[in-house]
């Protein structure tokens, strides 16, 4: 019998994806200017804690889920029936505009049910995206430096 060892590779860490109650607090403090209570935030704790500045973790991250609700939505020439304009719509009016999700439904021609599933669907996809999106805004903050 043959025995090969193989050769650990020191990976770098992968950053995981939000939990969805940190995410779920922090959304409606997108608006918020200036943006000491999303640095405060629990997700701004678990995703950038390396930044000190409140003020300044807190625009990082509101630029960053600024970007990902922005990734959802979809390309030019989607059809205008397509599921992925109501996603989009749902994080669009509800965080960025700040309309309730009741007056956001009805925008939409949504059911409640309906409506708490899309928001779903775009929460998986937010946390998906934010932790790519912040080291590429880290990457260019320290290449920016040099």
């Amino acid at each position: 019998m043959v025995v090969t060892r193989t050769r650990r590779r020191k990976r770098k860490p992968k950053r995981t994806a939000p939990a969805f109650p940190q995410l779920r607090a922090a959304l409606p403090l997108v608006g918020n200017d200036p943006p000491f209570d999303l640095g405060r935030s629990a997700l701004a704790d678990s995703l950038i804690p390396q930044e000190s500045n409140v003020r300044r973790r807190g625009e990082r991250l509101a630029h960053a889920l600024r970007c990902a609700i922005q990734h959802l939505q979809p390309p030019h020439g989607t059809r205008p029936d397509d599921r992925r304009w109501l996603i989009y719509g749902v994080c669009q009016g509800e965080y960025l505009a700040g309309r309730t999700r009741y007056i956001v439904a009805e925008e939409l021609a949504v059911s409640r049910s309906t409506y708490t599933r899309l928001k779903n669907l775009a929460l998986a996809r937010i946390a998906d995206l934010l932790p790519t999106l912040l080291e590429d805004a880290l990457a260019r903050d320290v290449g920016g430096r040099s």
